[in-house]
């Protein structure tokens, strides 16, 4: 009796274990990249899955919605042609042209060299945004919104940085253009003055720089031009120095060698008489 007691409470509690698990509600999956989804804020989209774009660190990885996945250098965001390769103009083409509120530039390494945002509608390009980017050089990553005072529509716009304002390799993952009701639009085609995935860099113009700007500017870069072409004579010199002091050593190791040649071939001889 005892035993078949026992065997009906293991029963209950086994019955009861099985209904409390299948009452609890699934609990989401771990994401290595970040938080869970249904851990996200209300109002937050699910991270999109990643898209084939073509050849890493290609303008077109700036087209489509954000896809990287963490801060750092990664392919699957647009980078220039060489770190700290200078100014550089980003070029985004939309489906629809809106009339937009804000910017969102998505910064995925080297964040902060956005300086100037302009926008392009039947071949005329006009200033929407210029000022110093709100997302500090000093984070992994970080998404600038640049808000805009337009009432022109226009579905073309081009984002202008500083490369060399920020140390390393400034990459960008995805760039939005946002209408007036909120609604994000993400870019179907993307070009650069430079790209990192051909090696190689378009002739950079700024239409709306001060003059005096871009002439102060020149100064400055011819200056680093001289400094460096000093330094490179500078190493050359010390090179041909190293060249000479090695060249003298090697003449007087040769002396010693041919004298002491000499002497091994005169003293036979003079044994032998």
């Amino acid at each position: 009796m005892k035993t078949t007691a026992l065997m009906t409470i293991a029963a209950t509690l086994i019955a009861a274990a099985l209904l409390a698990q299948e009452s609890e509600p699934n609990k989401p999956r771990s994401d290595p990249f970040g938080p869970d989804v249904a851990q996200q804020e209300p109002g937050q989209q699910a991270r999109p899955a990643a898209v084939n774009k073509g050849r890493g660190f290609s303008a077109m990885q700036m087209s489509g919605e954000p896809d990287t996945p963490r801060a750092g250098d990664y392919s699957s965001c647009w980078a220039a042609a060489q770190m700290d390769v200078g100014k550089v103009w980003l070029n985004l083409q939309y489906a629809r042209s809106v009339i937009p509120k804000e910017v969102w530039v998505y910064e995925n390494c080297a964040p902060g060299a956005a300086y100037q945002v302009t926008g392009i509608n039947d071949g005329e390009e006009f200033p929407l945004w210029r000022g110093v980017d709100p997302t500090p050089r000093d984070k992994p990553k970080g998404i600038s919104k640049f808000r805009l005072q337009t009432d022109r529509r226009f579905g073309r716009i081009r984002v202008y940085m500083d490369c060399k304002a920020v140390t390393g390799w400034n990459e960008i993952d995805a760039v939005a253009l946002v209408d007036l009701q909120g609604n994000p639009q993400w870019a179907k085609t993307a070009a650069a003055s430079s790209t990192y995935s051909v090696g190689k860099q378009t002739e950079f113009v700024d239409p709306f720089a001060d003059p005096a700007l871009v002439l102060q500017e020149s100064i400055e870069e011819t200056r680093r031009l001289i400094r460096q072409q000093h330094g490179q004579l500078k190493s050359l010199q010390n090179q041909v120095e190293s060249h000479k002091r090695s060249l003298a050593q090697l003449e007087t190791r040769l002396e010693k060698l041919a004298a002491a040649h000499e002497r091994m071939v005169l003293t036979p001889q003079r044994n032998s008489r």
